[in-house]
């Protein structure tokens, strides 16, 4: 393991608090991705289109955090 200047546990609560504020940040992506799709779906006039297009928006906002 790295030595990091905080020591162990300091580097330990470190690494949680980053972890905590990445699930925080994924968590608004989720709820802004659900708000957009309720949005999209309460716009019948284009039929299922727009919601395959705004399905496969989704999935690359969840790809691009799975690969940082």
């Amino acid at each position: 393991m790295n030595k990091s200047p905080l020591g162990q546990e300091g580097h330990f609560s470190y690494q949680l608090s980053v972890i905590s504020y990445q699930l925080s940040v994924v968590k608004k992506l989720r709820l802004n991705n659900e708000h957009t799709i309720k949005i999209w779906q309460s716009r019948k006039n284009n039929g299922s289109t727009e919601v395959k297009s705004q399905k496969s928006k989704v999935k690359s906002n969840k790809s691009f955090f799975y690969n940082q």
